[in-house]
C-alpha cells in the first residue's frame, strides 16, 4: 500500500479527489458534493463534474447551449475524471468543442444501475440528445465478485440470460456452441 504522503507527492491532485465527500440520494445511493470548488475539481448543483471553469456561474452542467448537438457521456470514475488535474481534462472536458456540448454523467464508484438512475432522474434537463456514450462495466466486474449480495442481480442480468438459455429448446448445433 503506498503512503498517503508519497501518493500526494506523485499525484497531487489526489488530494481534492479524497477532499470531495459523498451525498447521498434516494435510488441513486450516492453522488459527489453538489456545488464543490476548487482548481481541480468543481461539480454541479447535482454533483456532476463541469468541463470547464468558464461554466461554473451557471450552477448546473444542463445549461448546455441550445444551438449545439448535446453528447451525453455515463460511466464511474474514469467518465467522473479521477485523476485529472482539472475539469478540462477530464474526457468530457477534453471532448468538448465549439460545435458540441458533452455532458459528464459519471459518478466515482458508480456501477451500471446508478448511471441508468442518473439519466432517469435528470431527463427533464436533457434536451438535445444526439448520442449518448457510455464508459462503464469495470465496477460492475469488480463488485460482481467482491459482495455476496447478488440483488437485483449479476452483471446486466446474467442469471436470467443463463436460466433462459438453460430452458430453451436448443438444436443440437446450438447446444454445442452454447457449451464452447
Amino acid at each position: 500500500m503506498i503512503s498517503k504522503e508519497l501518493r500526494y507527492n506523485l499525484l497531487p491532485q489526489m488530494l481534492e479527489y479524497d477532499r470531495i465527500e459523498y451525498h447521498w440520494l434516494p435510488f441513486v445511493m450516492f453522488s459527489q458534493t453538489p456545488n464543490y470548488r476548487s482548481a481541480i475539481l468543481n461539480t454541479d448543483s447535482r454533483g456532476f463534474r463541469f468541463n470547464s471553469i468558464e461554466l461554473l456561474k451557471d450552477r448546473t452542467i444542463f445549461k448546455e447551449d441550445q444551438n449545439k448537438e448535446t453528447i451525453l457521456v455515463l460511466g464511474g470514475s474514469a467518465v467522473f475524471g479521477v485523476g485529472a488535474t482539472s475539469d478540462n481534462k477530464t474526457i468530457t472536458g477534453n471532448l468538448s468543442n465549439h460545435k458540441v456540448n458533452y455532458l459528464n454523467l459519471g459518478g466515482r464508484a458508480h456501477i451500471g444501475f446508478q448511471e441508468l438512475i442518473s439519466i432517469f432522474s435528470n431527463i427533464n434537463k436533457l434536451n438535445n440528445i444526439k448520442k449518448i456514450i457510455i464508459i462503464s462495466g469495470s465496477n460492475d466486474f469488480y463488485n460482481m465478485d467482491n459482495f455476496s449480495s447478488k440483488y437485483p442481480d449479476d452483471f446486466f442480468f446474467e442469471s436470467f440470460f443463463h436460466d433462459s438459455i438453460n430452458k430453451s429448446n436448443l438444436s443440437l448445433k446450438k447446444k454445442f456452441f452454447k457449451n464452447i
